[in-house]
């Protein structure tokens, strides 16, 4: 039987829309003009949960390549006391050369639900309340506060919507906090693919790729004119995975892709600059798409379930990233 992580079906392109004709899927990205590399350039630091351990992910994005500074994995940490292990992790980025750095978060697929909604001419600063008046509609926990983030999906009116019980998302506040470990944003799968695929590349117009896996399940990340962001947690057999995600996104099966074949979201990624980091990258691709989403010198739109009301005592003063790292 098949199951996914999101109890709810995903909102369906609006009944008005025009018939969309299949595009052929593929995973040959391209190069953008060099001033938009530049824009998407920066050191970035990726922390992911992952059941009772913590990964930690350093990079840095230049304009011609990225290099993956350093990786570790923290075992246990619901076992002990949130100062040391804060202590651990700011001794480990303080030998990269990165304490400073705010950290983004990145939420388990499974704890997570994932909506994209269609809001036709809705203002940026109207966006969240328009998303917060149907809130209720898009997730089952009707006895439990949720958190929530929403970012308009390119120049569309799709929004994508992100959604965790409160109680967890405050549970790893508190835990960081403690800890002493700065926090930029708490951010969920798919959001971090949309902007990771788009670092020093242009993904294809429709794709289908396989994202990892988590226990059982397997987790797809895909893109097309019908569905700009589709993200599933499916438990079930590779080729019934992606023949559902495929009809989803209606985009033809690829005859050197099937199955267990499935590409994986490392071809869409710009690969870190030697053969070791590329390994370390391809067996984290979450923590690996995070930091690439959080290596910016600019702040991008995303989808952030860090609380507004407390953002600014939790994250401290921002950083901003000068133009003067060209020189380093």
């Amino acid at each position: 039987m098949e199951t996914v992580a999101s109890p709810l079906p995903e909102c369906s392109p609006p009944p008005d829309s025009p018939p969309a004709t299949p595009v052929r899927a593929g995973n040959a990205a391209t190069q953008p003009a060099w001033w938009r590399r530049l824009l998407r350039s920066g050191s970035g630091l990726a922390l992911a949960i992952e059941g009772e351990h913590l990964s930690v992910m350093v990079v840095r994005v230049r304009p011609s390549h990225v290099r993956l500074l350093g990786w570790k994995r923290f075992p246990s940490v619901a076992d002990r006391p949130a100062s040391v292990v804060g202590s651990e992790i700011l001794q480990f980025l303080r030998d990269l050369g990165a304490a400073r750095l705010a950290a983004h978060v990145l939420l388990p697929r499974e704890a997570t639900i994932v909506r994209l909604v269609h809001l036709p001419g809705i203002a940026e600063k109207d966006l969240l309340p328009a998303v917060e008046l149907q809130l209720e509609a898009l997730h089952p926990y009707s006895d439990h506060p949720v958190s929530f983030g929403a970012v308009r999906v390119g120049k569309s009116d799709s929004v994508l919507v992100g959604i965790c019980r409160e109680e967890v998302v405050d549970r790893w506040i508190a835990f960081f906090t403690e800890a002493g470990i700065k926090l930029a944003a708490i951010r969920i799968s798919a959001d971090v693919f949309h902007q990771a695929v788009r670092v020093l590349r242009t993904p294809p117009p429709g794709f289908l790729s396989s994202a990892g896996t988590s226990g059982e399940g397997i987790e797809l990340y895909g893109e097309s004119p019908v569905r700009p962001v589709y993200s599933a947690l499916l438990y079930a057999p590779p080729a019934h995975a992606a023949e559902r995600a495929r009809a989803e996104l209606r985009i033809p099966a690829d005859p050197s892709h099937q199955g267990e074949h499935l590409s994986g979201l490392d071809t869409l990624l710009p690969a870190p600059e030697s053969v070791e980091q590329g390994e370390i990258a391809k067996r984290d691709l979450p923590l690996y798409a995070t930091a690439l989403a959080a290596a910016t010198a600019f702040p991008q739109p995303s989808v952030n379930l860090l609380p507004r009301t407390c953002a600014r005592e939790v994250t401290g003063p921002s950083f901003c990233q000068p133009c003067c790292w060209l020189l380093f």
